[in-house]
């Protein structure tokens, strides 16, 4: 039996295309483990292919999985019909979209499979194999209590030195002398529920790869393939601290000698913690700040952050000479211009070394995107995912608070600030930056 595994095009591929696409590597080795000797496997990406249906077709699925979050379910939505069209194979459509709207996405696949998709793709191609299909068009995953049940990822499927060039993930967060660079994610899951985040409406808990599990693919990075930088783009890397405990003991034992980053809430650092990931090759820690207004600050994630504890981690974080990478939002509904001069007082008057700023962005299945649809912001059913952006202001979700083009003006005073306070891209940054997106934009024409 053959699957064919899909990571779809994005447009925003200056990060979507440089994470591994983790999900479909733990789909394929965890089937490799369970059906051993049944299936055969291949991976397609979007991006890379030069002719995605042609080399699909070449290999004449039984099964095609379409793994898709919302940036990229357009994408994904295109696929399938034209897929399951040509009777290719079975579609299913699974991820972080079709998850929060199973509905909308069952008019362009056979199945969706929600939630972690390990168990039910499983069962799902064990049923298949067996001549069954289930009645059910929607599909609920159990999650993996123990993640160490996902064996080590089969990396040798992609092209890795994609991952780890000019625009690896390192890079793109800005933390000195990267290398060779990759991002690592190490759990799933988040304990806290910011309003903006695909966590503030999951219901499974926070789980964790084991310190020595995380060991290992440290050293799969470190040793066959020539990594010098790590990020650990887990929502929270900080959350567990016996974990991280261990994590940095045994980097030291072992003597592994290479520069990382990862994110973490300002409420949960404290100064024991800080030094301990500092010994042990920590250079840089992403915080979510999120904005120098309280009121804003509050709605966005809850009561425990303030700006106080922010101030704190800034202070403790720069105690042990560790960079701080400060993200904000703007444009949150109910923003005031008083609100948004604090965001930008903040984002200058702390010794930040990097601010990046996004637009307040409605995702669907958030606590957000909800907010926005019980307060009519906008129509849901109008709203076209391939125009969302955290960048690009395309659905602007404060005008009754603030005139979007008073906000687009005071967003390009405060971007030209953050410049010349050199707390953001460098000239050559932005050079290398345009340059890129060219380069995307010429492949991307060349592939369609």
């Amino acid at each position: 039996m053959k699957i064919a595994f899909i990571n779809p095009y994005c447009e925003n591929s200056e990060v979507m295309h440089r994470c591994p696409p983790y999900g479909i590597l733990s789909l394929m080795a965890f089937l490799k483990k369970e059906l051993e000797g049944r299936i055969e496997m291949r991976y397609f990406d979007d991006f890379l292919e030069s002719d995605i249906k042609r080399s699909i077709s070449q290999f004449s699925p039984d099964v095609i999985g379409i793994s898709s979050n919302t940036p990229t379910i357009v994408r994904a939505y295109a696929l399938a019909d034209e897929l399951r069209k040509s009777k290719m194979g079975t579609v299913i459509l699974g991820g972080k979209h079709p998850s929060g709207c199973p509905q909308e996405s069952l008019a362009h696949a056979d199945y969706v499979i929600a939630g972690e998709g390990e168990q039910g793709l499983a069962q799902f191609i064990k049923n298949f194999l067996r001549g069954e299909k289930p009645l059910e068009r929607f599909l609920a995953s159990q999650a993996l209590e123990n993640l160490d049940l996902i064996p080590a990822l089969p990396w040798d499927i992609l092209d890795f030195d994609y991952y780890v060039g000019e625009d690896s993930l390192g890079r793109l967060m800005r933390f000195d002398r990267v290398g060779r660079s990759i991002g690592l994610l190490t759990s799933r899951g988040c304990p806290f529920r910011c309003m903006f985040c695909y966590n503030s409406k999951k219901r499974s808990k926070v789980r964790y790869f084991s310190a020595q599990r995380v060991i290992s693919d440290i050293e799969e990075m470190l040793i066959r393939r020539n990594i010098d930088s790590i990020f650990f783009f887990d929502d929270e890397f900080f959350s567990n601290k016996a974990r991280l405990e261990k994590i940095c003991e045994l980097i030291q034992d072992k003597k592994l000698k290479f520069r990382w980053a990862c994110q973490a809430r300002t409420d949960v650092v404290d100064p024991a913690t800080l030094k301990r990931v500092k010994e042990a090759g920590c250079v840089q820690i992403s915080y979510g700040f999120e904005s120098g207004s309280p009121k804003i600050l509050r709605m966005l994630k809850g009561a425990h952050v303030t700006i106080e504890s922010n101030k704190r981690a800034i202070q403790m974080t720069r105690r042990e000479k560790i960079r701080v990478f400060g993200n904000f939002i703007l444009g949150t509904p109910t923003e005031t211009i008083k609100d948004f001069l604090m965001t930008l007082y903040f984002a200058l008057s702390q010794p930040l070394d990097i601010v990046a700023t996004s637009i307040a962005t409605a995702y669907p299945a958030t606590q957000l995107w909800d907010y926005c649809v019980e307060n009519k912001i906008f129509d849901p059913s109008r709203v076209d995912y391939r125009i969302l952006s955290l960048q690009k202001n395309t659905y602007y979700l404060n005008q009754r608070h603030m005139p979007k083009f008073l906000f687009n003006f005071l967003f390009f005073i405060y971007r030209g600030l953050v410049f010349v306070f050199r707390k953001d891209y460098s000239g050559k940054e932005i050079c290398i930056k345009i340059i890129n997106r060219i380069k995307a934009l010429f492949l991307r024409v060349k592939v369609s």
